[in-house]
């Protein structure tokens, strides 16, 4: 209670996001900076005075905890900016002597954050061991990464995303060395940019708190429960307000492309990341209820963001008409009598039904009409194709894929890698990859894990749209089992798309463009 005063929240409103951000670090700050063993009597006590004495001090840590923080992250960045042939290995590994051991964690995870790569951050004094915190990006188990070089260690111990290690200051240059080499060969088609996977592209008239209750319901929301992401696209930043006396915090004062206001916060944000406030903005932002002086609204908190690829709003998709072609004919010749009209444009992936009449994403151009000719593998796909074509009627269809089953995919992509190895010099191009299969880059990643895991080849780089493999690979039981188990989930995700696509009402799946 004493605490939820402190941070000015009403106890009939806390929620997951109150405790981890604003209750658990003041908690946790005791045990960062002081004696963890005090917290007992706080939590057990009943004398009024005294408790409020405590809150008090876990609030002063928290705050020295902060500024701690902000310092040695900044220190950490120095040392990139210094030595940046750093930023190109598979994992960041910094350390200094007198960076206190209980803000590793929470630097570590900042600048995985920072860099989305594995990062390790040890406080070194001279004469003792290295001791400090790691953190990890989906697809890296970092603990497993960090006891391939058991040998150099002191002690371990953590799970795939964080793990706490100690070793011998002399040896840190062999470690970097050799965590370094394990990641490169054990973590597959990785990519070094972070994916986000938007649930709703909304208005900002759609943000309605009766709506909004509802999803309250489905909290609290956490790691095996993600919050709802919410996309809105060229959106206007009419204003940029600094919060906090630090103006670590900024207020975003936003107009989206039918002239709806909404405020969204962004939280340890850089206003200068907006370049111009002339160009229209996609934002990617969580939304949900909150209880300010017993006043309940909806707050947006901004995630990330890019600049529009449409830049008026004149420029972007409407649909006005949609014919359903699903569950009929959908022959070559059928195809081919909607094309022979003026300004149409065919897609189709993952099928050779449609030789020398469909084109694939990488070859769509902007045309009146737009034929889907298969379902696609997720809804950002679909998303791409409205953008790339711009179509203002679509006929629907809903032809069967090739590539449906692990057998056949795995197949595919170990025929067009044998290819790569042999005629190309190991490079594989992976939007050539995304659009022969039908799939999606996360699923394609597993194959390709899955297969270096086999021995079919040895994975040598990853750049984001280009992979180079080789021959041999070295057999690893571990990643196939890892590969396999992420390929099938993966699968089912794309088939249980494909289901919508095929059984929901057409009005619902284009909702966003009509």
């Amino acid at each position: 209670a004493e605490l939820l005063k402190l941070a000015d929240i009403a106890p009939g409103s806390l929620n997951e996001e109150h405790i981890g951000f604003q209750i658990g670090p003041r908690l946790n700050a005791l045990g960062r900076l002081d004696d963890a063993n005090s917290i007992v009597p706080f939590f057990l006590g009943s004398d009024t005075t005294a408790l409020r004495i405590m809150a008090s001090k876990l609030d002063g840590l928290n705050d020295k905890r902060k500024q701690l923080c902000d310092t040695i992250f900044h220190a950490a960045q120095d040392q990139l900016v210094q030595d940046p042939a750093r930023l190109r290995e598979p994992v960041l590994i910094l350390n200094h002597p007198s960076w206190p051991g209980g803000i590793n964690g929470l630097v570590a995870s900042q600048l995985t954050e920072r860099y989305y790569k594995p990062s390790i951050v040890l406080t070194s004094p001279e004469n003792e061991p290295a001791r400090g915190s790691a953190r990890s990006i989906e697809g890296i188990n970092i603990t497993e990464a960090i006891a391939s070089q058991k040998d150099l260690l002191l002690g371990y111990g953590g799970h795939a995303m964080a793990a706490g290690l100690a070793l011998p200051a002399e040896k840190l240059d062999i470690f970097r060395k050799g965590i370094g080499a394990y990641i490169r060969q054990h973590a597959g088609g990785q990519t070094n940019e972070a994916s986000i996977d938007i649930s709703y592209q909304a208005a900002f008239s759609e943000l309605d708190l009766s709506v909004f209750e509802h999803i309250d319901i489905f909290s609290p929301f956490g790691p095996d429960n993600p919050a709802p992401v919410y996309l809105t696209r060229n959106v206007t930043i009419n204003k940029i307000i600094p919060l906090s006396k630090e103006k670590q915090h900024l207020k975003l004062a936003c107009e989206d492309e039918h002239g709806s206001p909404c405020t969204i916060f962004w939280w340890n944000g850089d206003a200068s990341a907006f370049t111009n406030l002339e160009m229209r903005y996609d934002l990617v932002y969580h939304a949900r209820t909150t209880v300010f002086r017993g006043q309940t609204s909806i707050q947006c908190s901004l995630i990330d963001f890019r600049e529009s690829a449409q830049q008026s709003a004149q420029s972007f998709t409407r649909v006005r008409s949609i014919l359903d072609e699903r569950k009929k004919d959908y022959s070559l010749e059928k195809v081919k009598f909607y094309l022979s009209s003026d300004d149409c444009i065919a897609w189709a992936e993952g099928t050779r039904a449609y030789p020398d009449v469909a084109y694939s994403r990488g070859k769509l151009k902007p045309a009146q009409k737009l034929l889907i000719l298969t379902p696609p593998c997720e809804y950002g796909v679909l998303q791409q194709l409205i953008t790339l074509v711009h179509p203002q009627e679509l006929v629907v269809f809903s032809s069967p894929v090739a590539y449906e089953n692990e057998s056949d995919l795995v197949t595919l992509v170990a025929g067009m890698a044998k290819h790569a190895i042999m005629k190309k010099d190991g490079n594989l191009d992976f939007q050539t990859l995304e659009e022969m299969s039908g799939h999606t880059q996360a699923t394609l990643h597993s194959v390709l894990s899955l297969l270096a895991g086999m021995g079919f080849f040895e994975i040598v780089e990853y750049t984001g749209t280009d992979i180079t493999i080789k021959q041999p690979g070295a057999a690893d039981p571990e990643l196939v089992k890892k590969s396999r188990n992420e390929l099938s989930s993966l699968l089912k995700e794309v088939q249980a798309y494909r289901k919508y696509f095929i059984d929901s009402p057409l009005e619902q799946i284009f909702k966003a463009y009509l």
